[in-house]
């Protein structure tokens, strides 16, 4: 449901969505991040959350004079290049550019979303 209603949201609607979700994600690339970031569920969400926020430059074209209602106070959208920067007290400002961003279909049911970890009592697959 948040990536239906993040989808109407770049069509012009909610800009509440977006907000929050970007507060929760931040940027794409975050310090910290090991190379199975992709496989947790917080992975799964960010590249969701990214592919729609690839229809920036479109919502900007449509919507200029709301446009920053679509944002939280520390986050800037670029339009002429296409870009995020998450401003934080703590330090420098990160940017994510999303032109650089290549995400195809994202399908939970692909094994590389799947690791071997215990549940319960036993071992079995989960997400």
């Amino acid at each position: 449901m948040l990536i239906e209603k993040l989808s109407q949201n770049m069509q012009g609607f909610y800009p509440s969505i977006s907000r929050v979700l970007l507060a929760v994600v931040g940027p794409y690339e975050r310090h910290g991040d090991t190379g199975d970031t992709r496989m947790t569920a917080f992975g799964i969400l960010r590249d969701v959350v990214y592919k729609e926020f690839l229809k920036l430059k479109q919502l900007h074209a449509d919507n200029p004079d709301r446009f920053d209602d679509y944002f939280p106070g520390h986050v800037k959208y670029d339009p002429g290049e296409d870009t995020l920067t998450f401003s934080y007290r703590s330090g420098d400002p990160v940017t994510t550019n999303l032109a650089d961003l290549k995400h195809g279909d994202i399908n939970l049911l692909d094994p590389r979303y799947r690791r071997w970890m215990p549940l319960g009592d036993g071992m079995g697959w989960a997400l």
